[in-house]
């Protein structure tokens, strides 16, 4: 096997570069991944940005007869694992545990009442998940405004779930979880692999990138102690580099990137991520425009080969050190000869160039992974030799080149400075020696040698001066990402410990809480109702400060457990739960002495009740058409099991599993049984109720089933049927506890619950003709009590000038849904609960869920048609675009309409439609069943809808731009003055009105240069800044800002050379609101800069949103290639 220790990968990176085109590769351990879900899971919770309990219902069959109910669903944080990843595919595979919730199979039979066939309770016992797979490489990751990497549920597929039996059945709950993770806003379907989160000045800031799964070495081998361990891995392009790189196909043919050294002492693995950051990165974007400046501001360096797949080293092709000029003389006092002397012919110059590629100054990586700077010159400087005599008999006056020979060695040590999180090169080697050869060929025997021995110790002396700046050189330290800009979530970060730079800048280091922040242990931990469970620090350096300790109930503030100042963590008794499982945060903060600040931490705990369950825990069966079933029970702790059926049939058990087989008939129309298992170690003990029918049962109960009702409250039954009138009906109770109302349908639970389901019969009629329905109530101890039984109100209206909207998918409209239930039997109002307000959603009027997305809107309809789209959506955030206005004959409907008695919400919805759609709400009720807004009818009118009315947006084809230049700095004469700054404001009119721009954002560079030619002594060009409205701010692009000279201030006497503008606008000036400035500052002291070609030379690319949310593009550039002295505008695709 390949070595894969630190040491090992950095040979085989020796003088490649492996990033294949991308910017940086980052490298991320599975285990240490799930771990970053699990924590932002957790946050979740403090945020109000968490999976609720999830409700619902889905058909499971091909004629859509059978139907799976879920309500109350819990489910854990999402897992991935890799066992089937390849660079190919990256298929990774995701996974949550069911930890709570009730789910029933439902019979809906045209022309019948439905009827629930099967029930059960989930605990987290019975080991039941929700799958699905994500195809990384097809879910590209989105750099979003603040660089998040993201994986988006909405992308997962295949969702598959142990719930259910069966293929079709699995598919059909799959559909499900797919179309709820759908609806869900991004804040709670999406989940960050990492944060890169770059400032606008930062050299780094990502554009795009791929994502790949990768098993490690002997990944697939079960023998291996890395069996089934992988990766996340990260190929980043940033926004300076216009074009994506490849991606790998073959494992043979990308290494895998995080070493395998161990710590000798413990011997865990020292590393769980890395990040390398490409040569061409390292070179081209931070080293050379620092030499440029500190070595000498005329160097100008070119890499030897252009490519992506060999280490970077770079070459001087213009550039040298300047000194002053010499003449050394002899003069004869006697004989013939009058004079002989030397001087430089021309500009006195030893040039950091040579035709000899091999003897030009060179920055490059050594072999021994180092950054080195080398010069084995042999440099050709142009010298005049003079021979005068008397009466210019036998005189000699040529020119030749003498040949200054500097030997220069220098390597820097790339170093991890875990303070400051920067990567400092330090020096190691310093060689230097300087030799030449001066003497003029065919000069005079008689000729004194001193003239040229003076030469070379000139030159020594001159170079020896000049060398200071190769002595003192120190490469600049690059931030980690910058390179530790790279974050990860909840405050962790890549924190480096080891560097090298074998042609990449390879940098290795574990996934961990930055140094001033922490983490819990465990993070995600299951107690039992009264048991206790020990919460530990994470972080050495937090556990001497003073930690306060707090837990919050997220189900209920009475199923909130206790912390004591250590961290034990007491869970709540039984008769405080408000469900089977309950989910509370403990929370460990400090305060920063130095900051001030205040520091968390959070972990989940799921609180447990019944450690004993039994699946199904209810069924119906009709013994005319009836199969044997199956019941299995689940338990905490293994033991022998009492099986005891309460009535007729026959029960055949297997240990933790049975088999019951239905009589052929029964006497009654409905008789119930019960099955009860015992444990004989435990005495715990659990019933499964089974309802044997007969006959038909033609009335509709509305609910057919309850999820969970707690001792003595109520609720309201009633028959679903507009044309029955109430008083009708008669109401009984046929099974189970608990006493109903014989003429209101409302059940009461009993004050002890000793059955865990009761049956009411409603009846119309008698005898024969009788007709009958039912509806059946789980009882439980720990299901949480509603506070009304039914709503007054439930309107949707809005508060916004019109419910007209532009179709532009970024402008939106208010909808304001209010609920108030009906005051309760002593008269007091009531208003809906916390949970329950959060529970609401917007619908279609036929109940679909209506896409939540982010306040950025409704993207624009993909070209792929098998990309799922939908042009309606709404969001919880208002945005920072105007809403539509409406004309001036258009009456404000604002307000109108609403209640204003009830808790109300309100929602932002987008489309990008060209038709109106009428919108209902969904409501949840603390009582587990579902409230839509226009339940039994309901119109716009009653405002139990809302239409909403796209319009289209503005047509702007006869838009246009203008440039309004003014001179802020130097003579208004061009050829005058050559060093000049102009600000242009842009603006955006159609049909002489202005068109006020509310964002802005550049698709590529931040600035553009031209110079007046490219040779290399060109030194005259113009650059581009920008501003933003309500900003004093200058910016440049920050990679072109670097490259620009940066010479001392000048002395008394002395030509002012400096061209790096401040960063703040020329004082009197601003940009208005709704426009654009763009500086345009000319110069003659830039050099002309190869490097800057292309990305530089291109013009800018702006996208720009107005103030009602359009879309625009404009690029801006120089007038022309040969006119570099104004800036034109013009639209852009």
């Amino acid at each position: 096997m390949l070595d894969q220790s630190f040491a090992g990968l950095c040979r085989r990176m020796q003088g490649k570069s492996i990033t294949r085109g991308w910017d940086a590769i980052v490298t991320m351990n599975r285990t240490k991944v799930n771990a970053l879900l699990e924590q932002q899971y957790i946050a979740r919770f403090n945020k109000n940005s968490f999976v609720e309990r999830i409700s619902g219902e889905h058909p499971i069959d091909s004629a859509g007869y059978a139907v799976l109910e879920l309500s109350g669903l819990l489910l854990s944080h999402p897992r991935l694992s890799f066992e089937n990843a390849t660079l190919a595919n990256s298929r990774a595979r995701l996974t949550f545990d069911v930890e709570a919730g009730t789910v029933n199979q439902r019979l809906d039979v045209p022309g019948y009442p439905a009827r629930v066939t099967s029930s059960f309770v989930v605990t987290p016992q019975q080991g039941y998940t929700v799958s699905a797979d994500i195809d990384l490489r097809k879910t590209t990751g989105i750099v979003e405004k603040q660089g998040r990497v993201i994986i988006d549920l909405e992308d997962a597929v295949n969702f598959t779930s142990n719930l259910v039996e069966g293929d079709m059945a699995q598919a059909a709950l799959g559909q499900f979880f797919h179309r709820l993770y759908t609806s869900y806003p991004p804040e709670i379907r999406v989940y960050e692999l990492g944060m890169l989160d770059f400032d606008d000045d930062d050299l780094l800031v990502p554009r795009e990138f791929e994502i790949r799964t990768q098993k490690a070495p002997g990944g697939d081998d079960v023998s291996s102690d890395s069996y089934q361990d992988g990766a996340v891995v990260l190929f980043v392009r940033t926004r300076n580099n216009p074009t994506n790189g490849s991606v790998p196909v073959n494992e043979s043919d990308f290494d895998y990137y995080i070493p395998d050294d161990r710590h000798p002492g413990t011997g865990e693995s020292i590393y769980s991520g890395s990040l390398v950051l490409a040569s061409r990165v390292v070179f081209d974007w931070f080293i050379e425009p620092y030499l440029m400046n500190a070595i000498s501001t005329n160097l100008r360096l070119r890499s030897d080969v252009q490519s992506n797949d060999v280490a970077r080293s770079l070459r001087a092709v213009a550039g040298g050190f300047h000194l002053e000029d010499f003449l050394h003389k002899h003069t004869w006092g006697a004989g013939t000869k009058i004079t002989s002397a030397v001087w430089n012919d021309g500009p006195f110059t030893i040039p950091f160039h040579n035709q000899s590629a091999a003897s030009a100054l060179r920055f490059s990586t050594s072999a021994d992974s180092m950054f080195e700077c080398t010069w084995r010159g042999n440099q050709p400087i142009p010298l005049w030799f003079e021979d005068r005599n008397l009466f210019g008999i036998g005189d000699k006056s040529y020119g030749y080149f003498g040949f200054a020979k500097p030997q220069l060695s220098i390597k820097l040590k790339s170093v991890v400075n875990t303070a400051e999180d920067t990567v400092s090169f330090l020096r190691e080697v310093y060689q230097y020696s300087f030799s030449g050869e001066w003497l003029a060929p065919d000069y005079s025997n008689d000729t004194p040698t001193w003239i040229f021995n003076r030469t070379g110790e000139l030159l020594t002396a001159e170079v020896e001066r000049h060398m200071e700046a190769f002595k003192s050189m120190v490469l600049p330290d690059i931030n980690v990402f910058h390179l530790n800009h790279l974050l990860f979530p909840e405050q962790n970060a890549l924190l480096l410990t080891e560097a090298a730079l074998p042609g990449d800048l390879f940098l290795a280091g574990h996934i961990d809480p930055k140094h001033t922040s922490f983490t819990l242990e465990p993070l995600f931990g299951r107690v039992k109702v009264g048991e206790t469970l020990k919460f530990e620090i994470k972080q050495l350096a937090s556990q001497t400060r003073a930690i306060t300790w707090r837990v919050r109930g997220i189900d209920g503030s009475r199923s909130t457990g206790e912390i004591s100042d250590d961290g034990w963590f007491t869970a709540p008794d039984a008769g405080l739960m408000e469900g089977l499982a309950v989910r509370n945060v403990v929370t460990a903060s400090y305060r920063d002495v130095e900051t001030g600040e205040l520091r968390e931490a959070s972990a989940l705990v799921v609180i447990v009740v019944e450690p004993m369950t039994v699946t199904p825990s209810m069924l119906t069966i009709d013994v005319n058409n009836a199969d044997p079933v199956s019941l299995k029970v689940s338990v905490l702790k293994d033991e022998e099991l009492k099986w005891t059926a309460h009535g007729p049939g026959d029960l055949v058990v297997a240990g933790y599993n049975a088999t019951y087989t239905p009589p052929s008939t029964i006497s009654e129309s409905l008789l119930p049984i019960e099955i009860e298992v015992t444990g004989l170690v435990s005495g715990n003990r659990v019933v499964a109720s089974i309802i044997l029918l007969k006959g038909a049962f033609t009335l509709p109960v509305k609910p057919g089933f309850h999820p969970g009702l707690p001792t003595k409250a109520s609720m309201q039954l009633r028959v679903d049927n507009d044309e029955v009138e109430p008083d009708e009906v008669a109401w009984c109770v046929v099974a189970g506890e608990g006493t109903v109302d014989p003429c209101t349908g409302e059940f009461k639970a009993p004050g002890q619950i000793r059955s865990p389901y009761a049956v009411v019969q409603a009846t119309i009629g008698s005898g024969a003709l009788a007709h009958k329905g039912y509806g059946i109530i789980h009882l439980s101890d720990y299901a949480r009590a509603p506070r009304w039984n039914r709503l007054q109100s439930f309107t949707l209206t809005t508060d916004s000038l019109s419910t007209r909207v532009l179709s532009n998918g970024m402008q939106q409209v208010n909808v304001v849904v209010e609920v108030k239930p009906e005051s309760g039997s002593d008269g007091v109002p009531v208003e809906i609960t916390d949970e329950e307000w959060e529970s609401i959603r917007l619908v279609t009027k036929a109940w679909a869920p209506l896409k939540q997305v982010s306040k950025d809107g409704v993207p624009p309809k993909p070209e792929d048609s098998s990309i799922s789209w939908d042009p309606w959506g709404y969001s919880n955030t208002r945005n920072e675009f105007r809403q539509y206005q409406g004309t001036t004959d258009e009456p404000s409907i604002a307000g109108e309409g609403r209640v204003r008695s009830g808790r109300s919400r309100t929602f932002y919805v987008h489309t990008r439609a060209d038709t109106k759609l009428e919108i209902a709400a969904y409501m949840r009720g603390d009582n587990g069943l579902p409230y839509y807004s226009n339940e039994n009818g309901g119109s716009v009118a009653d405002k139990r809808l809302i239409e909403i009315t796209p319009l289209p947006p503005t047509n702007y084809a006869d838009s246009f731009y203008t440039m309004t230049p003014v001179r802020v700095a130097g003579g208004q004469h061009n050829d005058d003055d050559l060093d000049t700054i102009d600000y242009y404001t842009l603006k955006l009119e159609l049909r002489d009105s202005l068109i006020r721009l509310k964002t802005i954002e550049f698709e590529s560079a931040k600035s553009t240069v031209q110079w007046e030619s490219r040779q290399f002594e060109e030194g005259v060009c113009s650059f581009t800044g920008y501003a933003q409205a309500g900003s004093n701010t200058l910016n440049f692009d920050p990679l072109l800002y670097a490259r620009m000279p940066d010479p001392p201030a000048p002395g008394e006497g002395e030509v002012d050379k400096r061209i790096r503008p401040e960063k703040v606008l020329k004082p009197g000036y601003s940009v208005p609101e709704g426009m654009f400035l763009v500086s345009l500052h000319r110069c003659q002291y830039w050099n002309f800069d190869l490097g800057c070609e292309p990305d530089y030379t291109s013009g800018l690319k702006l996208r720009l949103h107005d103030i009602d949310g359009n879309r625009h593009a404009v690029k801006i550039d120089f007038k022309s290639n040969t006119d570099r002295n104004e800036l034109v505008a013009v639209k852009d695709s």
